[in-house]
């Protein structure tokens, strides 16, 4: 939807691409950010070499893929098309969902088709000749309520009241994780650079 992109704006970018393989996402998009005159917003589904067409290869400085890369049947396809995408020492800034013995019913529901290990997303980003720069747990409090809900009583669907409820803890959870990198979480941050 966009809301990752808005603090790009806060810095001098001479250009910010929004991308997108659904019509309803991009007109989300379009909708959000059409106005902005250094804001492009393209049509690509990042496993399809053709729809890397729209852009230069080697040209893109930085890559943001925030709960994407789990919904991608085709990861290693996907992280290698942005690869190809990043000019040298270019970045690629990761959020995925960790631990594969967390997945579970809302996983399902979500569309996951998997979870990820520091180690496994290491080794996967390492063979494509990406180099780690940072990576580390967040959201330890997540952990427990996503195991509770999908694993332990299997639910199908998220309790929006309490969801509600939890939404009203994040500020002081967040806070805490400012002062040190929890040793498990419910996703990983990776800062990936192209060697």
């Amino acid at each position: 939807t966009g809301n990752i992109a808005q603090y790009y704006r806060q810095n001098k970018y001479e250009k910010i691409i929004l991308s997108d393989r659904s019509d309803e996402m991009l007109s989300r998009l379009s909708a959000s950010f059409s106005h902005f005159k250094d804001h492009h917003i393209v049509k690509m589904d990042i496993q399809d070499e053709h729809h890397l067409e729209h852009l230069t290869l080697g040209s893109i400085d930085t890559i943001t893929c925030i709960n994407v890369l789990e919904h991608i049947e085709d990861d290693e396809k996907a992280l290698r098309n942005m690869h190809r995408l990043l000019k040298k020492d270019g970045k690629l800034l990761l959020l995925v969902p960790a631990f594969p013995w967390l997945y579970g019913t809302l996983d399902s529901f979500v569309n996951h088709f998997r979870r990820y290990t520091k180690d496994s997303l290491g080794k996967l980003s390492q063979r494509i000749g990406f180099v780690s720069q940072e990576q580390y747990y967040m959201n330890c409090f997540g952990t427990i309520t996503w195991f509770l809900s999908g694993k332990l009583l299997k639910l199908k669907s998220f309790n929006k009241e309490l969801c509600k409820q939890l939404d009203e803890w994040v500020p002081f959870l967040e806070w805490i994780e400012t002062f040190f990198h929890p040793p498990f979480g419910q996703s990983i941050i990776t800062v990936l650079r192209k060697a």
